[in-house]
């Protein structure tokens, strides 16, 4: 996800879902905040649903929401560095900004074996981009054991 988009989440936004596999942890996008904290529609114009594991969805969540508060209209500098980072430290223990994060999930998703079409739908790009900038890595990573 976008920074602005992680911005412009709201609690209600955070959706558990029962799955006959088990839970289902996923975030719906669909506002942007742009650095003048006005609200946008995302970048590629679409409503999607990112799904992720459980600890990540409760760090991003943990991230967004302090105390029951919600983080909206804060601007880009003030968000990393007082609540982004020190949620994501909290929870993983490495500080890692959100862009990045969204890279890493990219690629975690392709090497899992996800299509770019799908990847390209979960993070708000075009299936050209995402094979253009992941091609290359995947089947390349490897677990760290």
């Amino acid at each position: 996800m976008r920074q602005g988009e992680w911005r412009a989440l709201k609690r209600t936004d955070f959706k558990k879902v029962s799955t006959p596999d088990g839970p289902s942890f996923l975030i719906s996008v669909n506002k942007n905040l742009n650095a003048n904290g006005l609200q946008l529609q995302t970048k590629d114009r679409r409503d999607r649903l990112v799904p992720l594991g459980e600890e990540d969805w409760l760090t991003a969540k943990m991230a967004i929401t302090e105390y029951g508060k919600v983080y909206r209209g804060m601007d880009l500098n003030n968000f990393r560095s007082r609540h982004w980072k020190k949620a994501v430290e909290e929870v993983t223990g490495v500080y890692k900004v959100p862009y990045t994060m969204r890279s890493t999930a990219i690629s975690k998703y392709l090497n899992e074996g996800g299509t770019y079409t799908m990847a390209a739908r979960i993070f708000g790009n075009s299936a050209v981009i995402i094979e253009q900038r992941y091609a290359g890595l995947v089947g390349v990573l490897k677990p760290i054991s």
